[in-house]
Parts: structure tokens; C-alpha cells; sequence
């Protein structure tokens, strides 16, 4: 616009000149009145072609604008006074408005007290320029502008101060309804998921790594008889629900790999009245990103239930503890020397290295595997029992121990069974060597 009326005024200027001046032939001055006229039919030549003009609305949308008033959320500009210096389209349309002035946001919704206080945060924090972002929550029907007539609406609103020092604030404006009908879902699915859990047909609690109770599901508390709410949070430690040799699996069980790890125990859990009750255990050690122990979980799966009480079979539950907590160690093997099942003197003297599916070969000493396989080859083959074995323990430092191969009777498959003694040697080791020493 400014440019055409200078263009136009040049022209008009050159042509007066020209006929003021037209008796003089000073060749300067004729190229000076030339160039004059140039512009000015150059003006009008764009004028006429649609290169130049005015626009009657103000300044032409820049591109900030135009990608503004293509997006799906309303979004308004306001200034320091709270007056309307931008509205996209969507804004516009929210407002119900294409002409005459645009209602800021707090006007917008100043007849709904249900929202008048989120308002006033946001107005204040548009004053102070900082950012601040609200939900405003519609009853179906409201006549609030974006209401849903059938349906709960909530309109997310933020403010933010817009940079470039003009003291403007950029506000905008979301439906979440959508959003948190999804969110709510979610979380009715996993209070669903978490109510299973807890009434699931077996035990279930966690510990972190300092081997503090984080949870403990409602079944192993019904089992145990203590009080469900006060086992969450770290309240009670895994002293105070597993055996002082069931503390002991645990601690042995502290992954070193970066991997999780996953082992089957068989201990004992302590109930409230103080009775032991032996328990299988999947006990999973989680790690961290660092390869760290993170905290143990521990699926309980516990013996009979009846009339309340948890118990096992006489003789079944007099050999189980017999076994695990017999003075000496006991491995149960397959034909392969693997280990079936471990107890926790013997988990005591390998320094907690004897777990389920291991070579037991691969606990002693290097050097030490061929006396150990001779004396499995030995109770396989002969007459059932194997010559002891003498063996150290290196992940224990310097346990020694001495293993006696027993065979077990046969089972469905002929594949022959091996228990396996492991009395501690340790202590007669070091009374010979002070007895040599001396």
C-alpha cells in the first residue's frame, strides 16, 4: 500500500517537474524526470496487475498464521491487557465468531462458576508470564462453548508467555475428554489386574534390594494370618516373613549378571502365630540398567490349604524338613550330576552357587572334576556308593567339604537317581594345618 502511493506520488511529482522545467534541456535533469516517470508507470502497470495493492483487513497473514489457523486445537493470542491480538480458526469457531471483536479465554467462560477458579490461575499466570496449564471439567449439557450435550466434557487450557519481548501470551485449548475416558479405562484394568493378583490361588510378594517387603497379595497374607495393609511400603523386611535359611537363599540368589534371573527354592515362611510353613518359591533377582541387583519377586507357591490352615502330610512334611535342614549338605542329581534340588547347608558351603539345573561338577575346585566324576561314574555303576570325595569350594573362599555319591532307586525312564552328601570339612582342614604348622 505504502509503496504504491510513493510510486504514485513520484510519478505525479516527475511529470510537474517535466512541465515546469520543459524549457530547459539539462541532460541530468531529463534522466532524473525519466526515471521518475519509469516508477510511477511501473506502479501503475502493477497495480493494474494485481502486483500491487491494498488489502482493506490490515497486514497479510504471514506464514506463522497460516499454519496457526490449520490446526485442530484453538489457539488465541492475547496481550498485556488480556485483549485478543490472534485467533486461529478453530479459536474462532469455538467462540462462534467471524466478525467484530474476539472474546479472550476468561470471557469465553466467564458464566460457568464451576471453572472460575482455574480461570483465575490461568489469568494470573498469563499476568506473570510464566506458564500454567488447567483442565476445565463440563457436565454434560452445560452450555460452556465445546460442551458435549450427551457426555462429560474436559477442556484442556494452557498459557504460556509467547518470546520476542511483546509481552503476549499464547493460550490453548484441548478437548481430553477423549483422553481420560482412556486413561480411566486403563486404570479400572489394572485395579482389575491388581484385584486378580492379590486374590490369586497363590502367594505373591516383592522386596527391593535392601530386602525391604514392597507388596504382598492378600493370598499370602491370609495364609501367613497378618494384616494385609501393614505389609506394603517397606514396612517389614524379608526377616520378618522367610526362615533365617529362606534369608539366606535370598541373599544368595543376588544376580551378579545383567540379566534377570529366575530359581526355584524350597524353604519356609514364617506365619503371624510363629509356626514355619514350608513353601516352594520362584524367585525371580531383577537387575537394573547398570547390571545392579534391583529387588527380588517371588511367587509363593504354598502346600494344601484346609480349614483355614496351611499344612502338608505327615510324612511328606517330616522328610522335607529333614532335607532342608539336615547339618550336611544334600544335593539331589540326575544321572548327569545336575542338580536337582540343593538344601542350605549345602547352599552355605558352596557359597550360594548350588541352584537348580547347575553341574554340581562345576562348584568344585579346578582340578577337582575328574575325582568328582569318577566318584558319580562310581555310585552309577558299582554297588551304589561312591569312596568319598575330597573337594574345595572356591566361590566360598576356603570351604572344603568332602561328597559321598549314594544311587537312588531307578525311576520310570531306568535313568538312575543320585543323592549326593556333602559333610564340611573346613574346620578339620584348619585344625591340621595349625596342628602342622606347629
Amino acid at each position: 500500500m505504502i509503496a504504491l502511493i510513493l510510486a504514485l506520488v513520484v510519478g505525479a511529482s516527475a511529470a510537474v517537474l517535466a512541465y515546469t522545467l520543459k524549457e530547459r534541456t539539462d541532460p541530468v535533469v531529463t534522466l532524473g524526470l525519466g526515471a521518475l516517470s519509469f516508477a510511477g508507470l511501473f506502479a501503475l502497470f502493477g497495480w493494474g496487475a494485481g502486483l500491487i495493492g491494498w488489502r482493506a483487513g490490515g497486514p497479510s497473514p504471514g506464514l506463522a498464521d497460516l499454519v496457526a489457523d490449520r490446526l485442530d486445537e484453538a489457539l488465541v493470542v492475547t496481550g498485556p491487557q488480556g485483549d485478543v491480538e490472534f485467533a486461529n480458526s478453530a479459536y474462532r469457531a469455538l467462540a462462534e465468531t467471524t466478525e467484530g471483536p474476539i472474546p479472550a479465554v476468561e470471557t469465553l467462560y466467564s458464566g460457568h462458576p464451576e471453572v472460575a477458579e482455574q480461570l483465575y490461575r490461568l489469568v494470573q499466570a498469563s499476568h506473570d508470564a510464566r506458564p500454567l496449564s488447567e483442565s476445565l471439567a463440563f457436565a454434560a449439557g452445560s452450555a460452556a462453548p465445546g460442551v458435549k450435550s450427551d457426555r462429560r466434557t474436559i477442556i484442556d487450557v494452557s498459557v504460556a508467555p509467547l518470546p520476542g519481548g511483546r509481552d503476549l501470551s499464547v493460550w490453548r485449548l484441548r478437548d481430553v475428554t477423549q483422553d481420560h475416558a482412556q486413561q480411566a479405562d486403563a486404570f479400572e484394568q489394572l485395579q482389575e489386574i491388581i484385584d486378580y493378583l492379590d486374590h490369586a490361588p497363590a502367594g505373591f510378594f516383592s522386596a527391593d534390594a535392601d530386602g525391604r517387603v514392597q507388596y504382598v497379595n492378600a493370598t499370602l497374607a491370609e495364609w501367613l494370618n497378618i494384616d494385609f495393609a501393614s505389609t506394603t511400603g517397606g514396612v517389614i523386611g524379608l526377616e520378618d516373613l522367610l526362615s533365617a535359611e529362606g534369608v539366606e537363599l535370598f541373599a544368595s540368589l543376588r544376580s551378579a549378571n545383567a540379566v534377570p534371573q529366575t530359581e526355584t527354592l524350597e524353604t519356609e515362611l514364617k506365619a503371624a502365630s510363629g509356626r514355619m510353613l514350608p513353601v516352594e518359591i520362584r524367585h525371580r533377582a531383577m537387575v537394573d540398567h547398570d547390571g545392579r541387583f534391583a529387588g527380588s519377586q517371588a511367587l509363593v507357591l504354598g502346600p494344601a490349604v484346609g480349614n483355614g490352615a496351611v499344612g502338608v502330610a505327615g510324612g511328606a512334611a517330616w522328610l522335607d524338613q529333614f532335607f532342608k535342614n539336615a547339618p550336611v549338605g544334600i544335593a539331589l542329581l540326575d544321572s548327569d550330576g545336575i542338580i536337582v534340588s540343593a538344601n542350605a547347608a549345602l547352599r552355605r558351603l558352596a557359597g550360594g552357587a548350588a541352584r537348580r539345573g547347575q553341574p554340581m561338577a562345576s562348584l568344585v575346585g579346578e582340578g577337582q572334576e575328574e575325582a568328582f566324576s569318577t566318584g558319580l561314574a562310581s555310585a552309577l555303576d558299582e554297588d551304589g556308593v561312591s569312596a568319598p570325595v575330597d573337594v574345595t569350594f572356591p566361590k566360598k573362599g576356603d570351604n572344603r567339604g568332602q561328597i559321598i555319591f549314594s544311587r537312588l532307586e531307578a525311576d520310570g525312564d531306568g535313568a538312575a537317581t543320585l543323592v549326593a552328601y556333602v559333610v564340611d570339612r573346613t574346620e578339620q582342614h584348619t585344625l591340621q594345618q595349625q596342628f602342622m604348622q606347629g
